[in-house]
């Protein structure tokens, strides 16, 4: 219809749809890059990483929950590692290293 109407020729009518296409995709682009980095920013600084790393040096308290070995500290359960095999469930444990997710007593 488009075509009959303004006398153009197939090749042109697909050559403009697809330049509008890609200029307003990179428009669009640019446009939502700062956005995202706002957005990026404001999210990482809500949420605070390596939240653990404070807790080496003090005392937690074991748990053992479906025969893991966790940690409570803080009021959150941490999971954990240890080689002492006489801990049972509400000894107090000093919190010696926090690497990969996991606690060490």
């Amino acid at each position: 219809y488009i075509l009959s109407r303004f006398d153009i020729s197939l090749f042109w009518f697909i050559l403009a749809n697809v330049s509008t296409i890609g200029v307003a995709s990179v428009i669009y682009y640019n446009l939502l890059k700062p956005i995202r980095g706002l957005a990026k920013n404001a999210e990482g600084n809500a949420l605070p990483q390596n939240t653990a790393v404070g807790a080496v040096g003090q005392l937690g308290i074991a748990r053992i929950i479906n025969d893991q070995f966790m940690i409570e500290w803080n009021g959150d359960l941490w999971p954990a590692t240890t080689e002492k095999t006489d801990l049972e469930d509400g000894d107090s444990v000093t919190i010696l290293a926090f690497e990969g997710g996991k606690l060490s007593v």
